[in-house]
């Protein structure tokens, strides 16, 4: 795969932002807004919600989301970061509303590219 078809992908736009006083990068205990700084404005990548699950418990029903992204390689994203107001398509317009937390983050590779995998949780 080229890098230009690889860049092709990454058809998602986000706004990473990060805790900065936290030494490791993950945010622990409650934070506010002023807490964190923007890292990246329209950092490219690819997000989807491979899963959705609900669970009924009786008269309740609680709906289960996985929500996951792909990011490059390069990307400066790393756990505990916040993506906040949404993924945006390429033309600005929200796609997937709501600020969400950054989990786990992994190196993967597919033929021909070199990505970040990330797995994502809304912040509600």
């Amino acid at each position: 795969m080229s890098l230009s078809l690889a860049s092709a992908q990454m058809i998602h736009r986000v706004t990473l932002k990060r805790n900065e006083a936290a030494a490791d990068g993950y945010q622990s205990g409650k934070t506010t807004p002023a807490d964190r700084q923007i890292i990246a404005e329209d950092e490219p990548c690819r997000v989807w919600i491979p899963a959705h699950v609900e669970i009924a418990d009786g008269e309740k029903v609680a709906a289960l989301e996985t929500v996951r992204a792909i990011f490059r390689k390069d990307s400066p994203i790393k756990m505990g970061d916040r993506i906040e107001g949404g993924v945006r398509d390429r033309r600005g317009q929200t796609i997937i509303p709501g600020d969400l937390e950054v989990l786990p983050v992994s190196e993967r590779t597919a033929p021909g590219m070199r990505f970040l995998s990330v797995t994502l949780r809304r912040i509600r």
